[in-house]
């Protein structure tokens, strides 16, 4: 087990959500911390990389693995993409790197728009998957566990999308992609904010119902943006998403930071 935040890495932090039920908890419960230095929200008690491979490979993909997960990403390309629309000031050529990928949807979109693109993906047979429908992803977790040629590329834009929340060493993560942006490059995060309506009390909802036993760190908007400019990010654009469309990030569910490198004269 983990304690403390995971990107400032203390436990200096205030309750903020008691008695929340894990998703496969057999009735056990966990309180959500609020860090009191950069605002992440995050268990009191978080599971470990190893345990957390256990997690997943035990409740989280269903009796037939990761097979019955997996979708064509190669989808029809829409430039009404909530993401693509977001990403119309970037320039759409050079190398581009999706982590997390998973069947390599945005692997395949980053393509469309013009990039080299790649992806990266922990599952073997997603990361499988991906390639036999002609794409460029490999094998490997973020930001250790992936091969040399990956993590010592330079990439125009790099994203995130729905999975920075099973980091478990943030601020690590986020100072490796720093490291492997270009000057000129875009950093992309898309994902579930702690202060969704979602998880207002009134609707009964855990946190672990969503994001799973093994979550690591809950971001909110104001956090997230916190931690990115600790990092040596400046943030371009903030949205947030609601049925495909973009709206105002405050309050809404799923929200969209683009970022560039900070450049320290």
């Amino acid at each position: 087990m983990l304690v403390g935040c995971p990107f400032c890495h203390h436990a200096q932090a205030t309750c903020y959500r008691e008695n929340q039920p894990l998703r496969i908890g057999r009735g056990e419960c966990r309180t959500i911390m609020r860090c009191d230095d950069c605002g992440l929200l995050y268990p009191d008690r978080r599971l470990g990389f190893s345990e957390s491979i256990e997690y997943i490979a035990q409740h989280n993909l269903g009796p037939d693995g990761v097979k019955e997960t997996l979708q064509e990403p190669c989808v029809g390309f829409t430039g009404n993409n909530p993401v693509v629309r977001l990403l119309e000031d970037v320039e759409k050529k050079g190398r581009s790197l999706d982590i997390g990928t998973w069947c390599g949807r945005y692997t395949y979109l980053y393509q469309a728009l013009g990039f080299d693109s790649y992806g990266l993906e922990p599952h073997k047979e997603a990361a499988s998957f991906a390639r036999s429908k002609g794409l460029q992803v490999s094998q490997g977790a973020f930001p250790d566990d992936a091969s040399r040629t990956v993590l010592s590329g330079k990439y125009k834009l790099i994203s995130m999308i729905d999975m920075m929340y099973y980091l478990h060493d943030l601020k690590k993560s986020f100072l490796k992609v720093r490291k492997m942006l270009k000057d000129d490059g875009a950093f992309l995060i898309a994902c579930h904010q702690g202060y969704s309506p979602y998880y207002d009390e009134s609707q009964g909802h855990s946190y672990f119902s969503r994001y799973g036993d093994y979550v690591q760190g809950i971001p909110t908007l104001n956090a997230l943006q916190c931690c990115l400019e600790r990092s040596g990010f400046n943030i371009l654009k903030t949205v947030g998403i609601a049925a495909g469309k973009i709206v105002p990030a405050p309050g809404a569910d799923f929200i969209c930071i683009l970022s560039s490198k900070a450049l320290h004269s």
